[in-house]
């Protein structure tokens, strides 16, 4: 299943970001990756801002229809994203 629209080999696993960027001359200084918690928190909150829009008199049909897509991606992120999914931090010096 392709939920997130794009190729299997567009991203690395953290360790691999830091590889990558070392493959390309730069030197890795600082990298943190988040917390399931912090996930959680970003993934939520934009649920959270998309239905209180939903409250507003003048809602747009555009509003409502993102709203309908972020039910149906939490819905897999909880199922398989949650585990699979995050972000990450990186401060990468290259000498010049």
């Amino acid at each position: 299943m392709d939920v997130l629209g794009v190729t299997q080999d567009m991203y690395q696993t953290h360790h691999g970001n830091i590889k990558l960027a070392r493959e390309v001359g730069f030197t890795a200084l600082y990298a943190t990756t988040s917390s399931e918690e912090e996930w959680d928190n970003f993934e939520w909150s934009r649920v959270m801002n998309i239905h209180s829009l939903l409250g507003e008199p003048d809602c747009e049909d555009t509003i409502r229809l993102n709203a309908q897509k972020l039910d149906r991606w939490m819905d897999i992120y909880l199922e398989w994203g949650r585990s699979t999914l995050g972000y990450g931090f990186y401060i990468f010096r290259k000498d010049i």
